[in-house]
């Protein structure tokens, strides 16, 4: 009893040092779908390599048409697929190498060896791969077809020779249209587009309304910037000077040209102006709101609102000597390599078809 029980505790004991080592091993295996095969067929060789979690696995620099061994080619090469194992213990990598044989003969495939982290590993068994002959039978050839008589090509044109010519032609014309720009001595023109001119209305009224916003505390700055919104206004709208005019002589100006209300209104709001620049009139908060209410009154009254939208007005104009020359230049830098590349793509056209005539 005492026996057995020291043997199963060496063997807990053992188990994790066992568990951590098939861990930590590398096994490569290879295998075959099939080992006999008839010339020319092709078979997929499987190759596994299972090594821990985070090991570089390094699979043999082989290439598709290489030959694997003498007498074995790859025909394809595929991508390497990996697989977690053991909850994420470990991790397997699969590789399918698509071989062939042209000769009859038993090959002995050597074992298959991958790099992990530097160190070479073989797989654990070996491979034959029976390649057999096609037989013929030589006695009853006349069960064979006998052989096509030649045949004459018409040659076609692809849907892709369709936009290649097509990007020939715009590759010719761009060029012939820089060509002809580039010998016409004239100056080279730019397009100016003027934004209409903003009504004086509208500029008057937004003055206004960024005015209302605007905390002054300085009474007399607060009618130095209302006066001067109306005085460009009324400069705009009516084509008088006015701000070099008194208050007097505006109102004299305008008298013919506003209606009695309008002009009352600007009158008040030019004497309530006068007495606070030169008679230091303190006005109170809604006086202020009430001024700049008769002077968007006044702008709306008098405002002439334009029959038709203005339109931007689009002006050519000379570019500078400077620009002329370097545009010049640039152009003929884009003709030079056009007609590079059109030359090159003729060219290729030509031996392309000479050669599908050999």
């Amino acid at each position: 009893m005492n026996k057995n029980r020291t043997i199963a505790i060496l063997f807990l004991l053992f188990l994790p040092s066992l568990y951590l080592g098939l861990q930590a091993q590398v096994v490569v295996d290879s295998k075959l779908d099939r080992n006999d095969i008839l010339i020319g067929e092709q078979v997929n060789m499987q190759v596994t390599v299972t090594t821990p979690l985070n090991k570089k696995v390094v699979f043999p620099p082989l290439e598709k048409g290489s030959q694997l061994m003498n007498g074995i080619e790859i025909i394809n090469i595929g991508n390497v697929d990996t697989v977690k194992l053991d909850d994420g213990i470990r991790q397997q990598y699969l590789r399918n190498y698509i071989i062939t044989a042209f000769d009859s003969a038993l090959y002995y495939i050597p074992p298959f060896e991958v790099t992990v982290d530097g160190k070479t590993y073989r797989s654990t068994r070996n491979l034959g791969l029976k390649v057999n002959t096609v037989e013929v039978d030589t006695l009853h050839l006349d069960v064979f077809n006998p052989a096509h008589e030649v045949v004459e090509q018409k040659m076609e044109i692809e849907e892709a020779s369709y936009a290649f010519f097509f990007a020939l032609f715009v590759l010719a014309l761009v060029c012939l249209v820089l060509a002809f720009r580039l010998t016409d001595k004239k100056p080279m023109m730019r397009r100016v587009v003027i934004p209409p001119a903003t009504p004086p209305h509208i500029k008057a009224i937004s003055s206004l309304e960024g005015l209302k916003a605007e905390t002054l505390e300085d009474d007399k700055s607060f009618y130095i910037a209302l006066t001067d919104a109306l005085r460009q206004y009324i400069r705009e709208r009516f084509g008088i000077d006015a701000t070099e005019m008194t208050s007097s002589q505006i109102i004299d100006e305008v008298t013919s040209k506003n209606d009695p209300t309008a002009l009352r209104e600007l009158q008040e709001i030019l004497e309530t102006s006068d007495l606070v620049k030169f008679a230091k009139f303190r006005v109170s908060d809604m006086e202020r709101s009430r001024n700049i209410t008769q002077a968007v009154d006044y702008v709306d009254t008098t405002k002439e609102e334009p029959q038709e939208k203005p339109k931007p007005v689009i002006k050519y104009v000379p570019v500078t000597n400077m620009r002329q020359v370097w545009m010049r230049r640039t152009q003929l830098l884009f003709i030079t390599l056009g007609l590079c590349a059109l030359i090159a793509l003729v060219a290729y056209v030509i031996v392309d078809i000479y050669q599908s005539f050999l």
